[in-house]
């Protein structure tokens, strides 16, 4: 199956995403989880 470029760039910016997203949540967790550690 071949793809054109402009389905390649859709494909990158799609994955580029989802780690986006991945990484976001799992440095917000971290956060969560330093600030909170302390006042329990």
């Amino acid at each position: 199956m071949v793809l054109s470029e402009k389905e390649k760039q859709q494909r990158k910016a799609q994955l580029l995403q989802e780690i986006f997203e991945e990484l976001k949540e799992f440095f917000l967790e971290g956060q969560r989880g330093e600030h909170n550690e302390p006042t329990t």
